[in-house]
């Protein structure tokens, strides 16, 4: 069983890594807290802070990670969310 936590554990390592190497919002030191209103979702509220030139899809998958949210993303009025911000034009 141990072995099999291991086993899952090291997948799930490698299955994320290669998130964080293309991923510049997850590369950031930079963020903004956001408070949940009634009606957001993640996806709302990537689109109102992705840079003009990144994939908004980056910045959703972002703030799932940084906010350790579940699956589903879901999102409650009132909660605080970082939100990963690219301060220079390089990223």
């Amino acid at each position: 069983m141990k072995i099999f936590a291991g086993f899952v554990l090291v997948f799930l390592f490698i299955a994320i890594m290669p998130l964080h190497l293309t991923n510049a919002y997850l590369r950031t030191s930079s963020f903004d807290k956001v408070v949940v209103k009634q009606g957001d979702n993640v996806w709302a509220i990537a689109e109102k802070y992705a840079r003009e030139n990144k994939d908004v899809r980056e910045l959703a998958d972002a703030i799932h990670e940084v906010n350790a949210l579940n699956r589903e993303g879901r999102v409650v009025p009132g909660q605080v969310l970082k939100v990963p911000i690219l301060v220079n034009s390089h990223n």
